[in-house]
């Protein structure tokens, strides 16, 4: 048995994106707000690091932390043309990670190579396109 976190590369993101004193967050996104795109009219600013951290994010997601898909998924749908709304979205999944930094992937010994899985299908929850996020 073994087990994987990235809790020195979360504390290291942590820092760099000044969450560190934050108060804790238990889910990696807020079930009352949903994310949409750009108005046209609205003036895109690129003053954060929105592409930088949403990357870091992902090689989180990838490597321990599979529990962020479904945030990252709908963060990393705003990478071109993002605002604040976009950005504090990414913060919190960081926020999560900073809460739950201890969590990882463990891997028992004991399994015969069978593979296990869920999927938590979204169906029509893009208020943008009305499409399915599986």
């Amino acid at each position: 048995m073994f087990f994987m976190n990235q809790k020195s590369y979360i504390k290291k993101l942590a820092d760099k994106f000044g969450i560190v004193m934050c108060k804790d967050v238990h889910t990696p996104a807020d079930s009352n707000s949903k994310l949409l795109k750009m108005q046209d009219d609205e003036e895109f600013v690129p003053k954060f690091p929105f592409k930088e951290q949403v990357g870091a994010l992902m090689y989180i997601m990838t490597c321990t932390r599979p529990d962020i898909a479904n945030a990252i998924g709908e963060v990393a749908k705003y990478c071109e043309r993002y605002n604040k709304s976009h950005w504090m979205a990414a913060k919190r999944i960081l926020k999560y990670l900073n809460t739950t930094m201890n969590h990882g992937i463990r891997v028992n010994g004991l399994n015969k190579g069978e593979l296990v899985s869920y999927v938590d299908a979204n169906w029509a929850s893009d208020i943008d396109t009305r499409s399915s996020t599986t």
